[in-house]
């Protein structure tokens, strides 16, 4: 069994992702204690396209990437304020590439990364390919994506970034009535499941 796990949750603040958001906090206070049963370090980015231009920031606690408190993530999140979009699309993949600047606690734990966001990603010349490089260099152990499985126009710009040979890398709806992410990192290096990555679309 593994020690701990590392997660890093990149998070859209746009106004629309607002309710989802408060959804998504309380499911993580929630599963907060879960979590740091399991020594989940928890890093944080939230980003937007706001009218006021592209906003990606990478949260520090206490000086540091990570808390081993996911508590404080909720209380982070809690206090962030939403931007008004300047555009349609987000810049999601810049927020993801940012995550090879982040301290990792530990080279041997898992890594994961969970990608919140309801809108299309900016998209400029090789960012897919970009990302992928930055997400390999990084050794992900997997990446979970929240997203609006129900429009194609969305759902596909992500599912190029998720690899088959990554376990886990799931895409989940991110308007599905319950959050089932947190069980899934949770049961990591405990046993072998496998999961259907659309399984909350059935």
């Amino acid at each position: 069994m593994v020690s701990g796990i590392e997660l890093v949750i990149v998070i859209d603040q746009s106004t629309p992702m607002e309710i989802l958001l408060s959804k998504f906090v309380d499911a993580l206070q929630d599963s907060s204690p879960m979590l740091e049963r399991r020594n989940v370090n928890v890093g944080l980015i939230t980003f937007s396209d706001s009218i006021e231009g592209c906003q990606i920031f990478s949260h520090r606690f206490n000086g540091r990437d990570f808390t081993e408190k996911p508590m404080k993530v909720v209380a982070r999140l809690r206090e962030i304020e939403f931007n008004a979009p300047g555009s349609e699309t987000t810049p999601s993949l810049e927020a993801l590439m940012m995550t090879r600047s982040m301290n990792w606690p530990s080279s041997t734990n898992p890594r994961i990364i969970m990608l919140i966001t309801d809108s299309t990603p900016r998209i400029n010349a090789d960012d897919i390919g970009r990302t992928n490089s930055c997400l390999e260099s990084l050794n992900l152990d997997g990446l979970i994506i929240v997203t609006d499985t129900k429009s194609s126009l969305v759902r596909d710009q992500y599912l190029v970034l998720l690899k088959p040979e990554r376990r886990p890398d799931l895409m989940y709806d991110i308007n599905a009535s319950e959050f089932k992410a947190f069980r899934q990192i949770y049961s990591m290096g405990l046993e072998t499941v496998y999961y259907d990555p659309f399984e909350e679309e059935r």
